[in-house]
């Protein structure tokens, strides 16, 4: 600036000088030249956004400037516009018509950095922003099941005395090899199951009420925890269950569809049901007791109790007594009609049936039955039940129970081969109290041995048409023979007293240390008296 200052005030000099001379008389030359334009400066502007903003990828930016010329009456160079970035991330800075330069991808945490623009002494910045990489995704948990459900429905609140803000969810899979219970809570007001996630620890699902059922093993899971993701759209759902059980194995279910009998539903009222007959049903190979009580709506339709005989099991007919669901009585096999015109049916979830004998012959049934829909059906019947028998003339003396707790015993076994030609080991045995007189208390043994078994230990049911090995044959009486397994009170190996036949039941026979054999009996004669306990018999005398 001073040498600038100076240079003008030389200049000035000779005017001074020449101010003290007199004006001379102008003399016409030529026209002077133009002298030069004035000087411009330049203003640098951003004109597009000062933040930009990048995915963990990274990729490239750029930033839009403009310069916008202005007049100056100073002399300087022209700058040139510059950008600079201290970040090693951001690279590739090149300065055109934009600016552009390329971001890194990001393998941390995220990050900020700033690109300055420069011309001259203007400036401006633009803030770039990287985010973090993402995060792996959890890898997939290794489900002990993984089952894609098929249909859905909700049991009715009112039937399992649940407030309609609990829903109680079974599912089944397309094979309906498998059963699904989930309980779901959802808020005070709600009768209709909303999207949301319910989850075990808000308390929105009940894990440990949620249960897991497979039929083809008969084997139920209960479960410790878990969470359901339940989306709608209109009245179709979709479910994804993940279920814990106590031993920390993972279970996830999924299922996409109708939920049946979402909307809550009022209990039907009790009805009077009046069957037009009743027939008992039993399979020889069933449990000893066990008959299907089938009471017809009409000659075709009919609803069907499962009823099990825990009073005095017998292959004839039910006990006088009371059957219901919670003395198993009635079992959860029982099915009941709620379609009279497809047949379709439910599962009854309640009942108590009282059975009582009459002397003409007739029974009497009365009590009730639910469905799981809420259908409850009071019944008080009185007829012949087509399959009960009630033989006027037992073969068994017996007027009540036997109980066996004996010692002393001494038994003799027979072995005759295939005997009855069913591919068997046949094995005759007779027990007595008194072996030198053949008197007291006498049981005699028809047993159906696996030929691969060496003697006649082992535990044996009673023959059917559909199992012989390892069975007992039944008592009976052919001619004047008594044929099968036997209980008699004798004298001189002559029958004196009472006398049973074992019809089922099981019968298990051990071999002591001391050589001895000890026979268990849990069996019934055709009277239906319980013939039970144990006799020990010492070793043989096999001839």
């Amino acid at each position: 600036m001073k040498l600038r200052r100076l240079f003008f005030a030389l200049l000035a000099l000779p005017l001074a000088f020449a101010a003290c001379e007199p004006e001379p008389t102008p003399t016409p030359g030529p026209e002077p030249e133009p002298g030069p334009e004035p000087d411009k400066t330049t203003v640098l502007t951003l004109t597009s956004e000062d933040t930009l903003d990048f995915t963990a990828e990274g990729g490239q930016g750029v930033i839009e400037y403009e310069l916008v010329e202005e007049t100056r009456n100073t002399l300087v160079p022209m700058p040139m516009v510059e950008a600079t970035c201290d970040a090693d991330w951001v690279t590739d800075i090149a300065v055109a018509e934009d600016i552009t330069f390329n971001v890194a991808a990001n393998e941390g945490e995220a990050r900020a950095t700033k690109v300055v623009v420069t011309y001259g002494n203007q400036m401006f910045e633009v803030v770039v922003n990287q985010a973090a990489k993402a995060a792996e995704p959890d890898p997939k948990p290794e489900y002990e099941m993984d089952v894609r459900l098929a249909a859905a429905m909700r049991i009715p609140s009112a039937e399992l005395e649940l407030p309609n803000n609990i829903f109680a969810l079974v599912f089944v899979d397309d094979a309906e090899s498998l059963e699904l219970g989930v309980v779901l809570a959802g808020a005070a007001d709600d009768t209709v199951l909303k999207a949301g996630n319910y989850n075990s620890e808000s308390e929105t699902l009940y894990a440990d009420e949620s249960a897991l059922y497979l039929y083809d093993t008969d084997t139920e899971y209960a479960f410790a925890s878990g969470s359901v993701a339940v989306s709608l759209d209109d009245d179709s759902y979709a479910f994804d269950i993940e279920l814990t059980a106590a031993d920390g194995k993972l279970y996830h279910f999924t299922y996409e569809g109708v939920v049946l009998d979402m909307e809550p539903t009022d209990a039907p009222e009790p009805e009077t049901f009046v069957p037009v007959k009743i027939e008992a049903y039993r399979s020889a190979s069933w449990k000893l007791g066990n008959f299907e009580l089938d009471l017809y709506i009409n000659d075709e339709v009919y609803h069907s109790l499962d009823m099990q005989d825990n009073i005095n099991p017998n292959e004839n007919y039910l006990s006088e007594g009371v059957y219901s669901m919670d003395n198993g009585g009635v079992t959860s096999w029982s099915n009941f009609v709620w379609d009279i015109e497809t047949g379709e049916g439910a599962y009854v979830v309640d009942a108590e049936i009282t059975i009582a004998h009459n002397a003409d012959g007739t029974t009497t049934i009365t009590g009730f039955f639910e469905s799981e829909y809420g259908n409850h059906l009071n019944i008080d019947w009185t007829g012949l039940v087509e399959g009960f028998s009630f033989p006027a003339d037992s073969l068994s003396t017996l007027t009540s129970d036997l109980v066996l707790n004996e010692s002393g015993f001494t038994y003799h076994a027979h072995y005759q081969g295939d005997w009855y030609t069913w591919d068997t080991d046949n094995w005759w045995i007779e027990i007595y109290e008194n072996d030198a007189t053949q008197s007291g208390k006498y049981l005699m043994l028809d047993l159906l041995v696996n030929p691969s078994q060496d003697d006649f230990c082992g535990i044996y049911s009673h023959r059917t048409e559909a199992n012989y090995m390892n069975t007992f044959v039944v008592g009976d009486v052919d001619g004047e023979n008594r044929v099968g397994c036997w209980y008699a009170e004798v004298e001189n190996n002559k029958i004196t007293g009472d006398k049973a036949p074992f019809i089922d039941g099981t019968i298990e026979i051990v071999s002591n240390a001391d050589g001895s054999v000890t026979f268990t009996f849990d069996c019934v004669d055709d009277a239906g008296n319980k013939i039970s306990g144990s006799v020990t018999a010492a070793a043989p005398a096999t001839f």
